[in-house]
């Protein structure tokens, strides 16, 4: 059955992204409901470089992995492009069309350069004609497809609110599916976003400040913000690997590991079960292994060869 595409379910309504690293981390979030997952750079970059943030991996691990990922799950995939991997719009439309190709459902482009730090006003943005330049390359490698070009500007943290605001209306006149400014915090940002910038709009990175969720979904969705992503996915990876690690630790053996039932949120203690191990790929093995037919049948000799 195909897949529904991203498209398509935001006419639905609003939709919640999280971040994912791996198909782990993707078959995860699919199972408990999620119906779209976003392949985010920062979890790439711990996961697979054990390296911050800051643009230092490469577009080819980017393209390797997400290839990955889409051919697992059957859900939309959204690829952080980061920068488009150059100042040369070239290069970026390779990038996306490398993507386009592999079945990516949407990806983000942002105006950062190469110089990042994980703080917001220490992230260096690029001239606004180079990112614009990058996102009209993606858009000619998207025309006619169903694959999703998002703009998102970083500029709030080091120029302020009106001058991403100033971005994003660019980026949309130009024709960006979906604009974005990294480091919005309040319903009344996400109101002066929305005044100016009439389309589709995503939230980037949903947090919360003391306790307390810096908006609601529902409130931003009137805004027109149909797309939110999500961090939670490398922090939960990495408490489980914790608690494991320190009972296994503790007790000298693997009881509590061999014994964990997920909290009840999954049948039975094999992980291996998640991945149809003997469900589909040990009987599809033992069916290609059996070739005791062989001998019983003719031998064909294609009489259209070479025509």
């Amino acid at each position: 059955m195909k897949k529904a595409t991203l498209r398509e379910l935001l006419t639905e309504g609003q939709i919640q992204a999280p971040s994912i690293f791996d198909c782990i981390s993707a078959r995860a979030v699919e199972l408990v409901g999620y119906k779209a997952a976003y392949l985010s750079s920062e979890g790439v970059s711990y996961s697979w470089g054990g390296v911050p943030d800051m643009g230092l991996i490469s577009p080819d691990e980017m393209m390797w992995l997400a290839q990955r990922v889409v051919d697992y799950i059957p859900m939309p995939v959204i690829v952080g492009l980061e920068n488009g991997y150059s100042d040369n719009p070239l290069v970026t439309f390779r990038a996306v069309e490398r993507l386009v190709k592999m079945g990516v459902d949407s990806f983000v482009i942002d105006d950062t350069t190469d110089f990042r730090g994980l703080d917001s006003e220490r992230i260096e943005t690029s001239d606004r004609k180079v990112w614009l330049s990058k996102l009209k390359a993606a858009l000619s490698v998207c025309e006619g497809t169903d694959c999703l070009v998002i703009a998102r500007t970083f500029v709030k943290g080091t120029e302020g609110l009106s001058s991403a605001i100033e971005r994003c209306k660019a980026a949309e006149d130009l024709g960006a599916d979906m604009t974005c400014i990294e480091g919005l915090k309040s319903l009344d940002e996400a109101k002066e976003f929305a005044a100016v910038v009439k389309g589709p709009k995503m939230w980037s990175d949903l947090g919360a400040t003391n306790g307390m969720s810096d908006v609601e979904p529902a409130d931003i969705a009137k805004l027109n913000f149909p797309l939110i992503t999500i961090h939670f996915t490398e922090k939960g990876a990495m408490f489980g690997m914790l608690d494991f690690a320190k009972e296994n630790n503790k007790n000298g053996n693997t009881v509590y590991h061999d014994m964990h039932n997920y909290d009840g949120m999954l049948q039975g203690t094999d992980y291996h079960e998640l991945f149809s191990f003997h469900k589909k790929w040990i009987p599809m093995e033992d069916r290609f292994l059996d070739v005791s037919d062989i001998s019983n049948k003719p031998n064909v000799v294609r009489k259209d060869w070479g025509k």
